[in-house]
């Protein structure tokens, strides 16, 4: 295992309340300050390069200014996922430019204000939009990722239209996760997921927007003309740090979940991120490695044989906590 990349929660709270997310039901605080600090050293010590600040809304943690500046100190790379909204605020923007933050990705999500309402109960579409354009304007090129939870065509055909009307460059179209709780269930099924592939990428054939897709389910239940031509035009990544097993998920608590989709189930309640041997202790628990024993073979043993595991890696191992893989993999046979 060679862990490149963590995700650092710094706190749970959002401005947003958007019905997909992970995390509409975690209970946490912010992270504390100095154990931030701590816990920075404690990665770049196990050989992490890049460290993504998350949430909740990173942007609303107290210290998130602090925290990229000391991150940049220890020679890391310092990544943010954010819904953008706080960087209508342009000096607030530049600031975080002039700390040397390098990479942004805000997720839109909505292609409309009203739709936006809906969805996350604030109007924020707008102040996503100026954010984006704020960034541009200190010379920093933020990236932008949509949710796809519902198989509205429509509502493609018109966030095409507002990334052009609006200048929006640099999209990463994604699907909704399924959320390891009760009563957990897809948004969309495989088959779904499939098809409104297919339509965005002949709806963008078109348009001279910078674009991928990150699919967290089988490349092969993709039209293979489509797909030939998606993985040619470099189009398309897979989304699992599970299955790679280059990827770290700090908690507000510092405990280590398996994935976001694991809010509030850690490898460990009692042992957390605060040393090296800590950390060697949580991955080297019995059950941290049967869990990743058991993800590296979803949705089945036979896909390794596949020539494209290695990129596609079976997607997101949790959509088959609530999807049978024979229904919706073309040809599959246990």
């Amino acid at each position: 295992m060679e862990l490149k990349r963590a995700w650092l929660t710094t706190n749970r709270s959002c401005n947003n309340h958007c019905k997909w997310c992970y995390a509409q039901n975690a209970i946490g605080q912010d992270m504390d300050y100095e154990e931030a600090l701590h816990c920075i050293d404690v990665l770049a010590d196990i050989g992490i390069t890049t460290i993504v600040l998350i949430g909740g809304e990173p942007t609303l943690y107290e210290h998130v200014d602090k925290i990229i500046n000391y991150i940049k100190h220890k020679n890391l790379r310092a990544a943010m996922t954010t819904n953008g909204r706080k960087f209508a605020d342009y000096d607030f923007a530049k600031q975080i430019v002039d700390l040397g933050v390098d990479s942004i990705n805000i997720s839109l999500k909505a292609p409309t204000e009203k739709k936006y309402l809906e969805r996350t109960g604030a109007c924020g579409l707008s102040e996503a939009i100026q954010g984006y354009h704020n960034l541009e304007k200190c010379g920093f090129r933020a990236s932008l990722s949509y949710v796809i939870c519902s198989n509205d065509k429509q509502e493609i055909t018109e966030l095409i239209e507002s990334l052009h009307a609006n200048k929006l460059e640099n999209m990463l179209f994604q699907f909704a996760k399924p959320v390891i709780e009760k009563n957990s269930k897809e948004v969309l099924s495989v088959q779904e997921m499939a098809e409104m592939v297919e339509f965005i990428y002949c709806q963008m054939k078109t348009r001279f927007v910078p674009y991928m897709f990150e699919l967290s389910f089988p490349f092969c239940t993709i039209k293979a003309s489509i797909l030939s031509r998606l993985m040619e035009e470099k189009r398309i990544t897979s989304c699992c740090h599970v299955q790679s097993q280059k990827g770290i998920v700090v908690d507000t608590d510092f405990t280590v979940l398996p994935c976001n989709h694991f809010v509030g189930r850690p490898y460990s309640s009692t042992l957390r991120a605060d040393s090296k041997k800590s950390i060697e202790d949580i991955f080297s628990l019995e059950t941290a490695l049967s869990f990743r024993r058991v993800a590296r073979r979803y949705p089945s043993q036979k896909c390794i044989n596949c020539k494209m595991w290695d990129a596609c890696g079976g997607g997101c191992f949790t959509r088959w906590f609530f999807t049978d893989p024979m229904s919706c993999i073309p040809g599959f046979k246990e």
